[in-house]
């Protein structure tokens, strides 16, 4: 548990409730029974530390458990408790400050200290980088590698689109790519 609360962190997308999970405990339980058994000697211990952080408010301690006190669904970010003491990112500064004040109000005053924000998307340089190493190489060939880590300072990067020798190079390293043969710049082929 100790390495699970150092290692995990849970991240939420969206407030609306249509959108935040829950599972049938049932069918939870039928399909993935062990995992049941674990998720509930998690939330038996965290639920624990709420009574003694909070002694006497059950209505607290029902709000908190991963398993709804119904009986029929495992609760709605869940995988948040999962996690222990969990680092909670929300994908904006504004996300994050309304995870705090609306669906995880309870989680955050239990644990102020994780939550976050966290932007997600992808970053185009990185992406360009490790998706596709022949485009790497012939924009770095056409103007340099600090393109790779200060991506918005690089304007001549825009200027290869018109550079009609890099568009003929770039068409033929993909040809060679997709033929699972090296490039070759002394046939010509595309």
């Amino acid at each position: 548990m100790e390495i699970t609360q150092q290692t995990m962190a849970y991240t939420n997308h969206t407030l609306l409730p249509e959108a935040l999970e829950k599972w049938s405990l049932p069918l939870f339980s039928r399909s993935l029974p062990r995992h049941i058994e674990i998720i509930y000697e998690i939330n038996r211990r965290f639920l624990d530390e709420v009574r003694l952080r909070y002694p006497g408010d059950d209505e607290r301690a029902a709000r908190l458990s991963i398993i709804d006190e119904s009986g029929r669904e495992v609760c709605p970010h869940g995988a948040s408790r999962l996690c222990g003491k969990p680092r909670i990112n929300g994908v904006a500064a504004l996300h994050s400050d309304l995870l705090t004040k609306t669906v995880l109000k309870d989680l955050y005053e239990l644990y102020p200290g994780p939550f976050c924000e966290r932007d997600e998307r992808s970053d185009p340089r990185r992406w360009i980088a490790l998706s596709n190493p022949g485009l790497t190489e012939l924009v770095t060939a056409k103007i340099g590698d600090q393109w790779i880590k200060h991506f918005e300072e690089r304007s001549e990067g825009s200027n290869l689109c018109d550079d009609a020798g890099f568009r003929k190079e770039w068409a033929g390293s993909n040809a060679a790519t997709r033929q699972g043969s090296p490039r070759s710049s002394e046939t010509g082929q595309a």
